[in-house]
């Protein structure tokens, strides 16, 4: 019975799945369903209903996002199931031990300011409800405040509601889209809707509504090998599970757009649309089951916010929960609802050269053979058959390993020094070995920042928003994605990087 609990409550966070533990691509598919079928999207369908203006626009929008997450989503997710491994352990071996902390730093503000606009919808829907004229704003910063003491208090229940939420939630929306029996407005009216949202415009341009489509999910694809640790290693399996989640995703944002082309609302009055009685007029019912999806998915945002910065400052988590409860309530209450677009922009800029740099660490460079990785799964074939590897364990038995070699390499070091001329030409003897010798330096060298990685970062992330929707953008080609400029940037960047850097440290 405790060997059955045991395995039940194990998630393998530092050490490789093990095959036996894997699932079928379905069972893994409907846990991205549910991951996918969110309030969000729906907000996010709005927004590209606006302003492509058309049925035809808002489908080639949704083609050229899609096709980009579910691609991300596929090699992720089979970097996952070939290694078994967390994607904070894959980011640690490509950007070193505190590089890695970019990661956590780009997940902890994500989920904080999904946690403000969802706090913010919250407050829209209370006050459509009641027909209450006190200010948002306060409503924003007390309900966020609210929604903020499960996770102080450690309450991980709301987690598991999440998914009673789903089914009433798509039966509303649904039910709404068919309900409203005017047809789409004309695209022009649309369209110039979507110019006069403030704080900012909607998409205009077919790149722009693909970039806040692969914004929305952004998150979730380059992490995709959190979940997809537990599948078999079979491409066409995990790119199944990856086109199943964004289908349904896709589903959930044109019934987003047709709400809003048929009403020329903007996002930020949604409550509104679902709860009166002269759009949707479901009421009560409308609010409780759009109230309960808002409050329970922000219990996991806050509580996933509380992780990704507990790695980096090392408090205790009822005092983070606080500290970014406190700050992403203040967001909502200055109005990070009403710059959705804004946000999916940068999420799309700032998380995507993430997968990026992976993608092309692992697919491409195989950098892992300079550092303890290779030798671990050099190792993890030769043993195959055992099938109780645990990488963690073997990757600091490796770097115990290696820090006896560099106690030695300090001693000849001293050594030369000390043997005058004689010690120069046993040091220069040394250093003109083959380069498999020399590759302890370079895994010194990057063990705990990797500057290439980070470079890249950078320069990923500034293609991004040089070519995003700014005002002083620049326009690469009519078609261009912003999220895809700034992946493909840092991915080539990063392989051009370590081949130079490589070849001069070898």
């Amino acid at each position: 019975m405790k060997e059955a609990q045991k395995q039940l409550l194990e998630d393998y966070d530092l050490k490789t799945v093990p095959l036996e533990q894997r699932r079928s691509w379905l069972d893994l598919a409907v846990v991205w369903i549910g991951v996918a079928v969110v309030l969000s999207a729906i907000l996010r369908g709005m927004m590209i209903g606006l302003g492509m203006g058309s049925i035809p626009r808002v489908l080639g929008a949704y083609f050229l996002g899609e096709a980009l997450l579910i691609a991300m989503m596929a090699l992720m997710g089979y970097l996952g199931a070939r290694t078994g491994l967390t994607t904070a352990l894959l980011a640690r071996i490509s950007f070193g031990r505190k590089g890695a902390w970019l990661i956590s730093l780009c997940l902890g503000l994500a989920f904080m300011g999904w946690f403000g606009i969802q706090a913010g919808l919250f407050a829209e829907t209370f006050q459509v409800f009641l027909s209450t004229s006190f200010p948002l704003p306060w409503l924003a910063f007390g309900f966020g405040l609210l929604m903020m003491l499960p996770a102080v208090f450690g309450f991980r229940g709301l987690k598991a509601l999440s998914w009673l939420a789903v089914p009433p939630m798509i039966i509303i929306f649904i039910y709404a889209a068919l309900s409203l029996k005017n047809s789409l407005l004309p695209a022009d009216k649309l369209v110039q809707l979507a110019q006069n949202h403030t704080p900012t415009p909607y998409p205009l341009t077919l790149g722009g509504a693909a970039s806040i489509i692969a914004g929305g999910f952004i998150v979730g694809a380059v992490t995709a090998a959190d979940i997809f640790r537990y599948a078999r290693p079979k491409l066409r399996e995990i790119l199944a599970a990856s086109l199943l989640a964004m289908l349904a995703s896709a589903g959930m944002q044109l019934v987003g757009s047709v709400l809003a082309m048929k009403t020329g609302l903007y996002h930020e009055h949604l409550p509104a649309l679902i709860i009166k009685p002269e759009y949707a007029g479901l009421g009560l019912v409308g609010f409780l089951a759009i109230a309960f999806a808002q409050w329970t998915t922000n219990d996991s945002n806050l509580y996933s916010s509380v992780l990704a910065f507990n790695s980096i400052l090392k408090w205790t988590r009822w005092k983070l929960a606080i500290l970014l409860g406190i700050i992403s309530s203040l967001l909502a209450a200055g109005g990070i609802l009403s710059r959705l677009g804004g946000f999916l922009s940068l999420l799309s800029i700032g998380i995507g050269p993430i997968g990026g740099i992976l993608m092309a660490d692992f697919f491409f460079l195989h950098r892992g053979k300079w550092g303890a990785w290779e030798a671990v799964k050099r190792e993890e074939e030769e043993k195959e058959a055992e099938k109780e590897v645990e990488l963690p364990e073997k990757v600091d038995k490796l770097e115990k390993e290696e820090g006896k070699e560099r106690e030695k390499e300090k001693e000849k070091k001293t050594e030369w020094k000390k043997g005058g001329k004689k010690g120069e030409e046993e040091k220069e003897k040394e250093e003109s070995k083959p380069p498999c010798q020399l590759g302890i330096k370079f895994r010194d060298k990057f063990r705990e920042w990797n500057p290439v990685a980070l470079g890249a970062y950078g320069l990923g992330f500034l293609v991004g928003w040089l070519t995003s929707v700014h005002p002083w953008h620049i326009s690469v080609f009519p078609f261009s994605i912003y999220a895809f400029n700034g992946i493909l940037s840092a991915a080539l960047a990063y392989w051009l990087g370590v081949k130079i850097v490589g070849g001069k440290l070898f």
